[in-house]
């Protein structure tokens, strides 16, 4: 008879599908599909990248030998490294609130006969056994391929060391950014103030999201400037082997060579890339002193981890059996919220769902992690643009830059995303019986988020950019765009609401009615051509107020055309007196 499972065995399983089945799906398998599927986008892409360069690879070993070869592909290797780990980083970002023990987790195991000890060890195996799943799944193929397609001339134990050391360095850079991730979780649960680690924890969350979107954003420099910053870029053989199979990189060279001490020497992917090339037999002093920084930066995050993990899963029992756990919220923020709802409608049941979606989100870990995660997200995101904005318009102040233009358009969009994503994700399932008993209208509903959009996602960017806009070139640019942008804003916001047919927060999240598999290019497509395109139609009609009419009411009849089609849909044709009468239960 075999023996059974230990209880670390058995809880380390448990945790092990937390990742996967989390409250807010419904205990579906959404998330474990979502997971699958990301693994396989990036596994074929490590497997498929260096099959598209075999050429070029070859070129290079013909024109100037094995030692050109592997040199001039450090830049695929290090794209690579830093594609799996912002992957790393998105699927850590999604799963955030699995790697710590959480208050369901306290509650029902604090009252178990198990010993502290048993629960904080089981947890970190499941952190690593998940981390290791996600490693394996994303780089054991392209280990292979990168193993055996850049080693042209060299001898078959050179080939099993390159596998090895693709595989090692790759699952180490993973295993990296996920240790990061709970040391940092862990870090502030242990050292913050209780009743600071909420707000903290929301300051850690939008900051590794805007480090993962912004890593994702450098990435294609980043590479690049490892391979033109090196000292090896000057060599002859580099330059014969770039003229003769690399068109692209030729006019890098008449730049030269920089100084090896560069920003890109303090990212993670410059470390692991070092790590990478010295496995691989590298002599240089530089790429050793990377692979060291690789090295002590991973022992650094695993000794955070060591140390801080059984310190805050303590802390979190404690805190839990006594009754110290606690939101952060404050008197301050009921009464911004209280005079905000007064002032933005006055119809009870619209009142009674505004007031249910920012308790829900202000309150919920689930929720708070979703508005750091927007929040990042668009910070990521605007940083390049102004960044780029305000260097063309230090050279020409009279023609504005659509980069800057673009600022008030991506707040837009990411906040109108972020509270979609929020109001789709529910509060406590258990609880949410109340809400199938007693209907709400769904026009009350979405009318209620609606005019939260309106002020979170339109008005306030507006009323930040617009004045810049004036002063810097003139009245007629800074109203014809806030008139396109707040009607593009209207018709955005019927779009995302268009199926929100009940209360928000309070459905199971099903994220597979995204349909990114199958709509992901659509959406990319669509973020571009509004951030890129409205400002340039913008500036193109700043001077012709009849055209900027024309267009704003285009989107303002697309935005009323949207929701008159789903009003009508859902026979909501009574007026606002019959759709905001109090329901009456009826048991029988």
């Amino acid at each position: 008879m075999s023996r059974p499972a230990s209880p670390t065995t058995t809880l380390t399983r448990v945790f092990v599908r937390r990742f996967f089945e989390n409250d807010f799906t419904g205990g579906s398998g959404d998330l474990r599909s979502s997971f699958f599927w990301l693994l396989a986008f990036v596994a074929p892409i490590g497997i498929l990248m260096p099959w598209s360069r075999t050429l070029q690879y070859t070129c290079y070993f013909l024109v100037s030998g094995p030692e050109s070869l592997g040199f001039l592909s450090v830049e695929d290797k290090a794209f690579y490294l830093g594609l799996g780990m912002v992957a790393t980083g998105v699927i850590g970002v999604i799963t955030w609130p699995s790697f710590l023990l959480d208050r369901r987790d306290v509650l029902v195991l604090g009252a178990m006969p198990l010993r502290p000890s048993v629960i904080v060890r089981a947890k970190v195996l499941g952190v690593l056994a998940y981390a290791a799943a996600l490693a394996i799944g994303m780089h054991a193929g392209a280990s292979l391929v990168f193993g055996l397609l850049l080693t042209d001339g060299r001898p078959f134990t050179f080939v099993l060391r390159s596998i090895a050391a693709h595989g090692v360095v790759s699952c180490a850079a993973s295993l990296f950014v996920v240790l990061t991730i709970v040391a940092a979780q862990a870090l502030v649960m242990a050292l913050a103030p209780r009743r600071l680690c909420a707000r903290i924890s929301q300051v850690v969350q939008a900051c590794t999201a805007a480090s993962v979107i912004g890593l994702l954003i450098a990435l294609p420099s980043l590479s690049s400037a490892l391979v033109f910053r090196d000292a090896r870029w000057q060599w002859p053989s580099t330059r014969r082997a770039v003229l003769a199979c690399a068109p692209g990189m030729r006019p890098q060279l008449a730049a030269g060579s920089v100084t090896p001490a560069s920003w890109t020497d303090l990212t993670p992917v410059a470390w692991f890339t070092g790590l990478y090339e010295w496995a691989l037999g590298s002599e240089d002093a530089r790429i050793a002193a990377l692979a060291v920084a690789a090295g002590i930066a991973l022992l650094v995050v695993i000794g955070i981890v060591v140390v801080a993990y059984p310190l805050a899963a303590r802390r979190m029992l404690r805190d839990e059996v006594e009754g110290l756990a606690t939101t952060g919220s404050t008197n301050v923020m009921r009464g911004v919220v209280a005079w905000a709802i007064r002032h933005l409608t006055r119809h009870p049941t619209q009142r009674a769902v505004m007031q249910f979606f920012l308790a829900t989100i202000f309150r919920m870990s689930t929720h708070r992690f979703v508005l750091a995660l927007g929040l990042g997200a668009t910070v990521a995101l605007l940083l390049p643009a102004i960044v780029g904005g305000l260097r063309v318009g230090e050279l020409q102040r009279a023609v504005p830059p659509v980069a800057l233009l673009s600022v008030p358009l991506i707040v837009m969009m990411g906040n109108l995303v972020t509270v979609r994503v929020a109001a789709s994700l529910p509060s406590e399932l258990p609880g949410l019986w109340i809400f199938r008993l007693t209907e709400l209208p769904a026009v009350a509903c979405r009318s209620a988020v609606r005019r939260l959009v309106w002020i979170g996602a339109i008005v306030c960017p507006l009323a930040i950019v617009l004045p810049v806009y004036w002063h810097y070139w003139g009245v007629a640019l800074a109203l014809t765009h806030g008139v396109i942008c707040a009607a593009l804003g209207a018709a955005l916001t019927e779009l995302a609401l268009r199926d929100m047919g009940t209360a928000p927060c309070t459905q199971p999240w099903q994220p597979s009615r995204l349909n990114l598999k199958t709509w992901w290019p659509v959406y990319l497509g669509a973020f571009i051509s509004i951030t890129q395109l409205t400002p340039r139609l913008s500036l193109a009609l700043a001077h012709s107020p009849s055209g900027a009419s024309i267009v704003a009411a285009a989107l303002l009849g697309a935005a009323w055309f949207i929701h008159r089609t789903h009003t009508t849909s859902e026979g909501a044709g009574a007026g606002d007196d019959d759709l905001l009468a109090p329901q009456v239960l009826h048991l029988q």
